[in-house]
């Protein structure tokens, strides 16, 4: 089954046509000194100059800009009856916080360092029009780079209203429309979303 996407975004709202996407592949960090990394990540988060609560204040912008891609990777749950479908899918965000850069010569050239997701700023999503309220594993890493380039990729589960016709089965395809923004930090976040176009075979979803 092809997937297609088209989205639009104004005052912190993306809506995204979603049809179906695939997952994506994710490298590993290179081994690196712990006694550097523990170093860093407490700098990094010292309270006395970085404080999670509040959006990143940036140089060239008083906004935080925060571009997303949605891939789908699983179709957990569909009743046609209802119009409804649940599905799992990594929202991967990417946004700059200069608060988490750094100079790697002071670090052993560290270039990139790993966070879990309660230890720095992120933005919060609002998924509307849901039938439930969309859920976050336990720990998602968050990586950074020492200019503050952040990206996190947290997977999600949404359980979005659909209009289904099963004439053409198994070849069918279904429209569902999710609406995302950002309310929660007014308009001091944008947000810049899309959807992956990758194919998703629902016999075989990894």
């Amino acid at each position: 089954m092809a997937a297609f996407g088209s989205w639009s975004c104004s005052f912190g709202v993306c809506i995204i046509i979603l049809y179906i996407a695939a997952t994506i592949p994710f490298s590993g960090a290179k081994e690196v000194d712990q006694q550097v990394v523990k170093k860093l990540r407490q700098n990094l988060t010292d309270s006395a100059k970085y404080d999670k609560s509040y959006q990143p204040l940036n140089s060239h912008s008083s906004d935080t800009v925060v571009n997303f891609t949605v891939y789908a990777k699983q179709l957990r749950y569909m009743a046609p009856e209802w119009n409804y479908i649940s599905i799992s899918a990594f929202v991967c965000m990417h946004w700059i916080d200069e608060g988490l850069s750094w100079t790697p010569s002071e670090y052993d050239d560290m270039t990139e360092v790993t966070f879990g997701d309660s230890e720095v700023w992120t933005p919060t999503l609002s998924v509307h029009e849901s039938y439930n309220q969309y859920g976050v594993r336990l720990f998602s890493a968050i990586k950074t780079d020492h200019h503050g380039n952040v990206v996190w990729c947290p997977l999600v589960t949404f359980g979005l209203r659909c209009e289904m016709d099963l004439r053409d089965y198994p070849y069918d395809e279904h429209r569902c429309a999710m609406n995302i923004s950002s309310w929660a930090h007014g308009y001091k976040v944008k947000l810049i979303g899309k959807l992956a176009k990758k194919t998703f075979d629902e016999q075989h979803p990894d």
